[in-house]
Formats: structure tokens, C-alpha cells, sequence
């Protein structure tokens, strides 16, 4: 493999790592206990995740301003506004 060739290789599989390299994670609860299943999205992407036992998401987001919703059956959904830079978000959400 030629030099250009390998260049150009590298870069297409470094690149998710430049634009997804940072993260948004955090906790969900109503206040009093952590929220097991809920669902956490960024709004206009197919990206998200949902809450683990202890209420804790994560997801990988590419570096920019996003609106990022928690939601969960029973209560009223939140959105914040999180400006991803090259440091990862901790962003909890309290429904």
C-alpha cells in the first residue's frame, strides 16, 4: 500500500473518533431515586441512550450545541441545551 493510500485510510477510520470524540452523560431522577429505563435523546440525530440502574447515560456526540431530551413514562419530559467543546458534558436531568 502506497503512502496516499494509507493516509487516506487512516482518515476514514480516525474521523468518527474526531467527530464523535466527546460524550454527554450524567444522571437521571425524579429527586428522590434514580429513573431505571429512561430514554435520553439528542433531538434531531438517531442518537441516545437509556438510564442503567443508577440512573447513569452516555452518549457519544460530535462537538457542537445540541438539545438533549430525558424522558420516562409518568413524567414530563425535560430538554436542556448542552454545548459539546472538547471537554465531555456532565448534564443531569431531574423529571
Amino acid at each position: 500500500m502506497n503512502r496516499r493510500n494509507l493516509l487516506s485510510s487512516l482518515l476514514v477510520f480516525l474521523t468518527p473518533i474526531f467527530l464523535f470524540g466527546q460524550s454527554i452523560s450524567g444522571i437521571i431522577s425524579d429527586g428522590d431515586k434514580p429513573l431505571v429505563g429512561a430514554n435520553v435523546v439528542v433531538e434531531g440525530t438517531q442518537l441516545g441512550d437509556v438510564s442503567s440502574e443508577d440512573g447513569s447515560y452516555l452518549i457519544d456526540v460530535p462537538v457542537g450545541t445540541h438539545d438533549v431530551t430525558a424522558s420516562f413514562i409518568g413524567y414530563s419530559s425535560v430538554t436542556k441545551t448542552v454545548t459539546v467543546s472538547d471537554n465531555n458534558m456532565g448534564v443531569d436531568f431531574m423529571l
